[in-house]
C-alpha cells in the first residue's frame, strides 16, 4: 500500500487544511521530514499517530516526586 497523500485539518499545530503529497519511486521508499524548528515536524509525527495507532492527543508525563 502507497499513501499518496495526507491532508491535515486544524490538529496541533496545523490551522485550516494542510496536505503533504508524496511521490511514488519505485527504487526508493524512504522519506525524510526535515525543516527548521517550528514548522511541524513533530506535529506531523503526532498526526501519523494518530491515524494509525488511534493514539497521540493526550500524552501524559508523569513526574514522580520524592521528598
Amino acid at each position: 500500500m502507497f499513501i499518496e497523500e495526507v491532508s491535515i485539518c486544524n490538529l496541533f499545530a496545523y490551522y485550516g487544511k494542510i496536505s503533504v503529497t508524496f511521490r511514488q519511486s519505485n527504487d526508493k521508499n524512504l522519506y525524510c521530514l526535515y525543516g527548521d524548528n517550528g514548522f511541524g515536524k513533530t506535529s506531523f509525527i503526532r498526526c501519523a499517530k494518530l491515524l494509525f495507532l488511534g493514539t497521540g492527543l493526550n500524552e501524559t508525563l508523569m513526574i514522580i516526586c520524592y521528598h
